[in-house]
């Protein structure tokens, strides 16, 4: 199976290989894991490429090719903490080198009466169809009950993972899909269960 090699220096990728992960501001690196993922790629290894950084950094290949540093600036590439960053495809054995993680505040109506987590993960696995996605029910964000109505408004935290796939339940950027899907079955099971408290 082919591969895809990304080399970067510190700081670029944004994965936790990285020397200062934890001060690391997300928002100013690659993502890479996360931008390659919407492509349909899995990061299965990060490895520190100093010597070949090093390498680009002094390479002139005769053709009017010269590295420079930042903002045509006459520092060259930084080599140290430089990391190569490789991909594949998704297909058995392959297993990400970091588990790749979504996050979202979901609002849904719930049957007071009735809601439970445990029924909330199910119609979660039910609309998700993926058993390689882990999930994780978080803390209520928001709960509301409307004057003379009897279903609860309720926003909770929900975050999945997965070593192996590299998206939710559609490929690309776009998430919105899913979550009004699993929105939509939660809305409605909550409505036809006070339906039949009803009758």
């Amino acid at each position: 199976q082919g591969q895809i090699w990304v080399s970067l220096i510190k700081g670029q990728g944004g994965t936790p290989m990285e020397q200062e992960y934890d001060t690391l501001v997300k928002g100013n690196t690659w993502q890479i894991q996360q931008k390659a993922a919407q492509a349909g790629f899995i990061m299965t290894e990060v490895k520190k490429t100093d010597a070949c950084i090093t390498k680009l950094s002094s390479f002139e290949d005769g053709l009017g090719y010269y590295p420079r540093g930042f903002h045509n600036s006459d520092s060259t590439l930084r080599a140290t903490g430089g990391l190569s960053h490789i991909f594949k495809l998704p297909g058995d054995g392959v297993k990400a080198a970091f588990p790749l993680r979504w996050s979202f505040d979901l609002a849904y109506l719930t049957n007071p009466k009735r809601f439970t987590r445990s029924f909330m993960r199910r119609t979660i696995l039910m609309v998700l169809k993926e058993p390689r996605i882990d999930v994780e029910i978080g803390d209520d964000v928001d709960i509301y009950q409307r004057p003379g109505v009897s279903t609860i408004d309720r926003t909770t935290t929900i975050s999945f993972s997965s070593f192996s796939c590299p998206y939710l339940k559609y490929p690309g950027t776009n998430q919105n899909k899913f979550l009004i899907e699993l929105k939509t079955a939660l809305d409605n099971l909550a409505l036809m269960s006070m339906e039949d408290k009803g009758r």
